[in-house]
């Protein structure tokens, strides 16, 4: 797969959230953050040059990544356990016979199971999972694929995964059928409003923005009585959270932070 990217200086003024919000209503375009020198830069990446305006920021300039770069990123991608249960990892590394293997191909969809936000849905997700035995999962923003794949894996017995991108889509499809359970798990394209019916644990990996964004329709789709479980939001936004999941009709049940990210479990009323 080509990969192209572009890195812009950050300006003093930059709210970094303003700008990830706007890049995750982009499609084909992944991002991240760097420091070098005391100088913070926005890392832009995409599978090919496209416009991206951002407030504050100059026009991208992109470089095509060289040859390689797939195997030099595999020297940061190692296996992993989690939770009591679960290990991630990837195609190149062999799995945990003791353990649930899920396997990650890396791609511009978000979720290898390394960054915080997905360890923590990971965590109550096997929690719920045991606890609750839901019959059915829903994933908004599924990106990988990667809480949906271990949501069955676990023991649910299907699950839809919605998102907005179509890269994020095509490596999701890639992983269900690494992990085997691609008649088990149903990909939609689009965004929660396109979706009908009620799912008794819905998952959601999404920006601070989006959830303010999707809330109402969270509520929409999450049974009376049933959980939904968040996060991709700093861990000091938790009580703005919980105070937005709350006007919308949920309590929330626990709340967790790890590396300065946080993550919450709700239960519908």
């Amino acid at each position: 797969m080509m990969l192209w990217m572009s890195r812009l200086p950050s300006p003093p003024s930059c709210f970094e959230e303003v700008v990830e919000a706007r890049l995750l209503d982009m499609d084909g375009v992944t991002f991240s953050w760097e420091e070098v020198g005391g100088e913070k830069f926005l890392v832009l990446y995409a599978s090919q040059p496209m416009d991206v305006a951002l407030e504050g920021f100059p026009k991208p300039m992109w470089e095509e990544m060289p040859p390689g770069w797939e195997t030099r990123y595999r020297e940061y991608f190692m296996g992993f356990p989690w939770g009591s249960r679960l290990f991630i990892h990837p195609p190149w590394e062999k799995g945990n016979p003791s353990r649930i293997n899920v396997m990650i191909n890396p791609g511009l969809g978000f979720g290898t199971g390394t960054h915080s936000t997905t360890r923590l849905c990971l965590s109550f997700l096997e929690e719920v999972v045991r606890r609750e035995r839901p019959e059915v999962v829903l994933d908004v923003g599924t990106g990988s694929g990667i809480l949906a794949i271990a949501a069955v894996k676990l023991g649910v017995p299907r699950a839809v995964a919605i998102d907005i991108d179509q890269e994020a889509l095509e490596n999701a499809r890639e992983n269900l059928v690494l992990n085997g359970v691609q008649e088990r798990v149903v990909l939609v394209a689009g965004d929660p409003r396109a979706l009908k019916g009620r799912f008794p644990l819905v998952l959601a990996n999404l920006h601070f923005y989006a959830f303010l964004k999707v809330s109402k329709d969270l509520a929409r789709l999450t049974s009376p009585g049933g959980h939904l479980i968040i996060s991709g939001f700093l861990a000091k936004d938790g009580p703005v959270m919980a105070d937005e999941m709350s006007s919308v009709g949920f309590r929330e049940v626990e709340g967790e932070s790890l590396m300065g990210w946080g993550g919450s479990l709700f239960v519908r009323g």
